[in-house]
């Protein structure tokens, strides 16, 4: 038997533990698994001892793990204060990294390029384009801001130009002044097609006049039969393809006389911000741009002279005379009257072999491209620094074409004087 109290063993019989003096009757044996457990009425009697069960429950007591608050940090020690710090960081760097990144690839693709070399680009690409390589596009680039003017085959054409201009490093805004040639253009450009047939001049008729019908001689008079001399075959001989004898320009000239010849072609551009008038003999066409002021027009006719009236302080008067034989004439023009007009164009239709003249001219305008006549011959053009017009030539084929041009301002010209005219003349020889 063992004391219930301080647990020493006990002699056989004992009534009292000879140690703590506790009574017999309240001890019972050491907890042994091989024991069975004491019966009920002696634990009641042990526990209705004070503190007799108090120390052995203390002692295997173990006290419950703290609570965690799910919502702050197991430990805000130093060590966890700098695993924080040091995660800050690499989320900060690795943001700067992707800003650094960022920035230079818009650096790349926004630098600063040199506008000769953007249009160098540009050209090579749309020349290397399956849609594009046949389209008509002037290309102008300043400070990165691009300009493309022409002619492109269709609407996705256009998008397409668009799209590789716009990619293109160092451009920062395109300005797409494009028609595709197969929407209308009625509403953009103004194109009128007058189609004259002309006879042709041969032995014992003279020169042949603008507007088709009989023949008239040089020297003969309205009612009168022609003189002896009329009768005079000319010096060109027959059925000689058409030729250009002379084409010339006058900057600041408002008369003109041309070289003998067979036909007689001219053109006048002014600044357009006063009054002009039409040429005396043969006007054909004429631009009034969006300030209701003539500032452009074309006359052709058997008249070696012409002249014009202006009041404008800049103007250019030009023309072209033609020699050889044709038996079909036909002229096409195409005006631009609107404001700030930058291009132009008018279709023309060849039929058999034919020398063809084209005149294009800008109001108020510095410079003017021509597209459209495969093998265009410069024979005319004005300098630098004055209005533009340009004269040439071709011979074609029979088919269909179209003549552009393509004109821009240099700065502080008024909008509403530009307008754009260019004529086509063809001349339709049999070989």
């Amino acid at each position: 038997m063992f004391c219930r109290k301080c647990g020493i063993q006990l002699k056989s019989g004992a009534k009292f533990c000879q140690k703590c003096g506790n009574p017999v009757a309240a001890a019972e044996p050491r907890l042994d698994p091989a024991m069975p457990p004491p019966q009920p009425a002696a634990r009641q009697a042990a526990e209705s001892q004070p503190g007799a069960l108090d120390e052995p429950r203390r002692k295997a007591t173990i006290p419950p793990p703290p609570t965690v608050d799910a919502a702050r940090p197991v430990s805000d020690g130093p060590l966890d204060q700098s695993r924080t710090r040091r995660s800050a960081n690499i989320v900060i760097a690795v943001l700067i990294i992707v800003a650094v990144a960022g920035a230079g690839y818009l650096m790349f693709n926004r630098r600063t390029v040199p506008d000769p070399t953007i249009v160098a680009n540009l050209t090579a690409k749309f020349g290397a384009d399956q849609s594009l390589h046949n389209s008509m596009i002037r290309i102008t680039s300043e400070n990165g801001v691009v300009t493309l003017a022409g002619f492109v085959g269709t609407d996705a054409d256009k998008s397409t130009a668009v799209r590789i201009a716009g990619a293109e490093p160092g451009v920062k805004q395109v300005i797409a002044q494009l028609m595709p040639t197969s929407s209308t253009i009625e509403g953009i450009t103004k194109i009128l097609t007058s189609v004259i047939p002309v006879q042709a001049p041969g032995p014992g008729t003279g020169t042949s006049g603008a507007s088709g019908g009989e023949p008239t001689s040089q020297n003969s008079q309205p009612g009168m039969p022609p003189t002896q001399t009329d009768q005079t075959p000319i010096a060109t001989p027959p059925h000689t393809r058409p030729t250009i004898v002379q084409a010339v320009l006058q900057e600041g000239g408002t008369s003109l006389q041309l070289a003998p010849g067979q036909m007689y072609i001219y053109g006048m551009v002014t600044g357009g911000a006063f009054p002009s008038s039409p040429f005396a003999v043969g006007n054909y066409a004429q631009a009034t741009n969006a300030a209701g002021q003539l500032c452009a027009a074309l006359a052709y006719g058997s008249e070696s002279q012409n002249s014009y009236t202006t009041q404008t302080g800049a103007h250019v008067i030009g023309g072209v005379s033609v020699s050889g034989t044709w038996d079909d004439l036909r002229a096409y023009y195409g005006s631009n009257p609107r404001a700030g007009a930058s291009i132009v164009a008018a279709p023309f239709v060849v039929r058999e072999d034919s020398l063809v003249v084209v005149i294009a001219s800008a109001a108020s305008e510095k410079q003017l491209t021509l597209y459209g006549v495969e093998g265009l011959q410069i024979d005319a053009s004005s300098s630098g620094g004055v209005l533009p017009m340009v004269i040439g030539h071709a011979y074609l084929p029979a088919g269909n074409y179209t003549a552009s041009e393509t004109s821009s301002a240099v700065g502080g010209q008024d909008a509403e004087h530009m307008a754009d005219l260019i004529g086509v003349f063809v001349f339709g020889f049999q070989r």
